[in-house]
């Protein structure tokens, strides 16, 4: 099995994906642009949670992704419906944060968010990066290339120490022994999919709809469906 962690831009990023499968509609700033270049991580995405089950795949976020989404400010009725959307889908990944990984949920190491913020220097991203790491999740999934994705191999490397205190079981107070904690891979889901579960897309692809189709016609028509949802905002 393989823990994901979501973040906030992957739960933006499933928001028109679910409203092409409704034949809804989404404003403009909903989907990522230039959608060509794009088009590849949604299909990634889509793939990722239709088919969980079959890649035994858990999916978490944290307390943090939560509190970015109840600074959303809803305005009309396209806005209102992914801001309750968004609710929805943040409160159960959460639930099942919590439920998958109870022993984990502890304050932030302060050593460990030191060298995160180091890093990314960004304080909400650093707090997502340090929750996902000390809840366990293995990958940390999210199409934030300009100030995360840049740093995986310093995230993947990163370790740090943790310690706990005896002082209520053993009078002396002695110290529990050091242990090294591993940091976490940071990947796009299009990443994940070819690196980590060694699927090219397009070999997946013809896998899923037959050996006639071609990958960039795919990417193309996925680009054009999203780009028809689009409500443009005056």
């Amino acid at each position: 099995m393989y823990r994901l962690y979501f973040d906030t831009c992957i739960l933006n990023d499933t928001y028109p994906l679910l409203q092409v499968e409704q034949g809804g509609s989404v404003c403009d700033r909903d989907v990522k642009t230039p959608i060509f270049r794009w088009a590849a991580e949604y299909v990634a995405l889509y793939h990722l949670l239709d088919l969980n089950d079959q890649w035994e795949l858990e999916f978490g976020t944290s307390e943090t992704t939560l509190q970015e989404i109840s600074r959303f400010r809803a305005t009309g009725t396209p806005a209102r419906e992914k801001e309750s959307f968004l609710d929805d889908i943040a409160s159960t990944l959460f639930e099942n944060f919590l439920e998958k990984f109870k022993a984990e949920s502890k304050p932030i190491s302060p050593q460990l968010l030191q060298r995160v913020r180091s890093l990314l220097g960004h304080e909400a991203d650093s707090m997502q990066i340090c929750q996902a790491i000390q809840g366990g999740w293995e990958f940390f999934i999210t199409t934030d290339f300009s100030t995360i994705l840049v740093h995986q191999s310093a995230l993947e490397e990163l370790v740090f120490k943790t310690h706990g205190y005896q002082g209520m079981l053993w009078p002396q107070g002695a110290w529990e022994p050091v242990v090294e904690r591993p940091g976490i891979k940071a990947r796009s889901p299009l990443q994940f999919l070819e690196q980590d579960l060694s699927l090219p897309l397009p070999l997946l692809l013809r896998t899923l709809y037959g050996s006639w189709i071609d990958h960039d016609e795919f990417l193309a028509q996925t680009a054009k469906t999203l780009l028809a949802l689009l409500k443009h905002e005056s």
